[in-house]
């Protein structure tokens, strides 16, 4: 029996979610979040605040005057951005690696990235969808994650042989569970909406996603992920570029011209995430 599924079988003691991340998901599901309320959140973590105010007062944002408070950044830039940046922040100070074997920053800017793609490809649908959306590109391939945390040696075999990370077959065989299975139990033990824990479940695999009424959320991170490593942006260890789900591209109402313009839209703030690693 592999440690991974004797993981599986202690009860799926999976990560707990950190504190932020609860409070943040929490005020993800409502409809109206006030921005006094995001910056409470905010400011339990010193850090978070601190990175927060330098990212917002960097060259990106390009203001005249310095932003000295996270109520004034939500004003500044909204309060959907902040909200994006604190989320950001939470996951990449969850999973720690080393950094000799496995480069997780790579590994989290492809999930950003699939996060801001999916969100560009959802601009006409409502800001919960959006949001829905760029949360589930972040935490797609979490799954992988778990694999590292229980067995790195494991980990870097399987993906050291140049095995595909999409032969979700070959990938149950070697861990006895595939990532988005993995990913799924986690985001439900961290009680993330069923579209999220969907998403995740069935990104590569939309087709056999039945029971998701924003499964336009699924399609999205799909179509997203495939551009991403289209991009070579990041790297989550796959190791070639798959063709679009025809059923994902139809019910995007997907053409070339769509896609050049969501790259384009989304470069400047993918660059912009890039800073969150330093």
């Amino acid at each position: 029996m592999t440690d991974v599924q004797e993981y599986i079988n202690k009860g799926i003691d999976l990560p707990a979610a950190p504190t932020i991340i609860t409070q943040l998901t929490s005020l993800l599901n409502k409809k109206n979040i006030g921005s006094h309320e995001l910056a409470k959140v905010a400011q339990t973590d010193q850090a978070f605040t601190a990175k927060i105010l330098k990212l917002v007062n960097s060259p990106f944002y390009g203001f005249s005057r310095e932003v000295s408070s996270v109520e004034e950044a939500i004003t500044m830039i909204g309060l959907e951005a902040v909200h994006h940046l604190l989320l950001t922040m939470s996951f990449l100070n969850i999973f720690k690696a080393d950094k000799n074997i496995f480069n997780i920053n790579e590994f989290w800017l492809h999930s950003l990235s699939v996060g801001i793609i999916a969100k560009k490809l959802l601009k006409n649908e409502t800001k919960e969808i959006r949001n829905a959306a760029y949360l589930s590109g972040i935490l797609h391939d979490v799954g992988r994650l778990i694999y590292y945390q229980i067995d790195p040696k494991k980990y870097i075999a399987f993906y050291d042989q140049g095995k595909s990370v999409i032969d979700l077959e070959k990938e149950s065989e070697w861990f006895q569970q595939n990532h988005q299975q993995l990913g799924a139990l986690l985001g439900k033990k961290w009680n993330f909406p069923e579209n999220i824990v969907n998403t995740i479940e069935f990104h590569h695999s939309p087709e056999a996603c039945k029971n998701n009424d924003d499964i336009i959320i699924t399609h999205a991170v799909h179509i997203a992920d495939i551009i991403t490593h289209g991009l070579n942006i990041g790297n989550s260890g796959i190791t070639y570029v798959t063709v679009f789900s025809k059923l994902s591209w139809d019910a995007l109402h997907l053409n070339d011209n769509i896609i050049k313009n969501t790259i384009m839209n989304s470069i400047k703030e993918i660059e912009h995430t890039k800073t969150l690693f330093d």
